[in-house]
């Protein structure tokens, strides 16, 4: 009698690898397919050069102001004089002295103050009054009388100064060199003179910012781009505002920025980066791209722009964007990393962040909760707060149709003497069910270093000399476990922390085992 060969089903031992997923966050891809460059959530990390994620430094205050009013206005001046506007007042922060001077307290009730740094002048408008400027000796203020009213958004760009108000950019006259500047803003053909740009269809200004020899203008309801041509008109030297462009679209928020790589803006559409503008008579040509798709078509579906703020950090060449995600005050900092091919995304949670400023490479931030400036990325907890971190991505392990054996995890990184991380395992079962938690394991460091200091390092908590995120300190450990998870399909990695101390992410790899297919019949033939 005939029997068929008995082969015995052999499990085949498969692994996957991530080095940290120095790509960010991606929640456009299916999970199931994502890249292990890629991870579902980054929070409360900095994605760093070497690939690894180090837990963000912290926050620490830097003067408060009794009160409890948002700052809108946070302005550099000189190095040791910072300008700061909240309700109804506009004041000054003297850095050596530590000390605030109120420069004017009864400005009229608005919804937010802009301004600008011109030389020894700096001019402030709040949407509802005039222009005005404050001189450096004595700090005294002045209204400018010729100035446009409900004035919103102010720049100065080149000699001149650009004020937004409305559906209106209207720009002074040229600087001549007399004190103070900007004070006439006629609206002539003349070179020297002021003049007046409507874009009625955009609505209303949010901000104003420089490409190239364009001057781009941000509205509610889309965008127009012009600059200012001279020529010579029977001897006399006039000028005319050349539009660039006219378009309607999302349009911008405040906060736009300009930068080397270009106008980076946001809108309710999500986050872009403007090249160029484009010319009015060529249909496509603008240059510009959305670069906040990896974190999905409706993250800014409930995020409020109104009171954002956008700063780019040219030694780290990172965005950061300060928002309100499903809150009434800004909640959220999104990182944007633009070193690799392609936008690496990270989330910085609960930080009430409203304007960013930096000084000689250090960046400050005000409050949109209270009446109080930090420094950020400095400590290791905010404002004495514990930090939590959130690292979460799916490895792929074998087939999407085949039942697997989770064997083994091993973790690498480097560790304070008193971290404690979770790793845990969420899983989809073989009728594709999410199970959360189905491991879970505690990561410690498994020795301490001593506790004395040596040129160019340093004990934990301290920074390192000349340093900025660093290891000194901190352990390196390479830990593991053995979950054991039976008969899965996919699976996830979670770590998280919860504490004051820092630590750095440098790779995960999982061990399984394939087994066989998974035995799922459950469609039904339809005749």
């Amino acid at each position: 009698m005939y029997r068929p060969l008995g082969i015995k089903f052999r499990e085949n031992p498969t692994s996957a690898l991530s080095t940290m997923p120095s790509g960010g966050i991606d929640n456009l891809v299916s999970p199931q397919f994502l890249d292990p460059s890629m991870a579902l959530n980054i929070q409360n990390y900095e994605i760093i050069d070497n690939g690894a994620l180090a837990k963000r430094k912290g926050l620490t205050k830097v003067l408060e102001v009794a009160g409890g009013n948002p700052i809108t206005l946070l302005k550099q001046w000189t190095s040791d004089v910072w300008v700061f506007g909240y309700a109804t007042t506009i004041a000054i922060y003297t850095v050596s002295t530590d000390t605030v001077t109120s420069i004017k307290t009864n400005f009229s009730a608005n919804t937010g103050f802009d301004g600008c740094r011109y030389g020894d002048y700096f001019y402030v408008c709040n949407g509802v009054d005039k222009i005005w400027y404050i001189t450096f000796s004595g700090f005294a203020i002045s209204q400018i009388v010729a100035s446009p009213a409900m004035t919103r958004v102010i720049v100065a760009i080149g000699p001149r100064l650009y004020a937004g108000y409305g559906e209106t950019v209207q720009y002074s006259e040229v600087d001549a060199g007399g004190s103070p500047p900007f004070t006439a803003w006629t609206n002539t053909t003349v070179a020297t003179a002021g003049g007046k740009v409507y874009y009625r269809n955009a609505g209303t200004v949010r901000s104003i910012v420089p490409l190239g020899d364009n001057v781009v203008v941000f509205s509610d309801k889309g965008f127009f781009a012009f600059s200012i041509t001279t020529f010579d008109s029977a001897g006399v030297i006039s000028k005319t505002e050349q539009i660039t462009n006219y378009v309607e679209d999302f349009g911008g928020a405040r906060g736009a920025i300009s930068t080397e790589k270009g106008v980076f803006y946001a809108n309710e559409a999500g986050f872009w980066n403007l090249v160029s503008i484009g010319a009015p008579d060529t249909p496509y040509s603008r240059q510009y791209n959305i670069i906040s798709r990896p974190l999905g078509n409706t993250y800014f579906d409930n995020v409020d722009l109104s009171n954002g703020d956008i700063h780019f950090d040219r030694k780290k060449e990172t965005l950061y964007f300060t928002c309100a995600k499903g809150s009434d005050t800004n909640n959220t900092v999104i990182s944007c990393n633009l070193k690799g091919k392609r936008p690496a995304f990270a989330k910085i949670a609960n930080w009430n962040i409203s304007r960013f400023m930096e000084v000689d490479g250090v960046l400050y931030g005000a409050s949109d909760s209270a009446t109080k400036v930090y420094r950020l990325f400095n400590g290791y907890t905010d404002d004495g707060q514990i930090i939590g971190t959130d690292y979460y991505q799916e490895l792929k392990l074998g087939d999407l149709e085949t039942r697997q054996m989770l064997k083994g995890c091993y973790v690498q990184g480097w560790l304070s003497a008193s971290s404690q991380l979770k790793v845990r395992f969420d899983i989809y079962n073989v009728n594709g069910k999410l199970i959360k938690d189905k491991a879970k394991f505690l990561w410690e460091a498994q020795y301490s270093v001593p506790s004395m200091d040596s040129y160019n390092s340093s004990t934990y908590n301290v920074s390192t000399y000349n340093g900025d995120l660093d290891t000194p300190g901190l352990v390196e450990s390479f830990d593991g476990c053995r979950p054991f998870i039976r008969n899965f399909q996919r699976v996830r990695v979670h770590i998280t922390s919860n504490d004051k101390f820092q630590h750095q992410l440098t790779w995960v790899k999982l061990d399984a085992r394939i087994k066989t297919r998974i035995r799922i019949r459950k469609l039904t033939i339809l005749t």
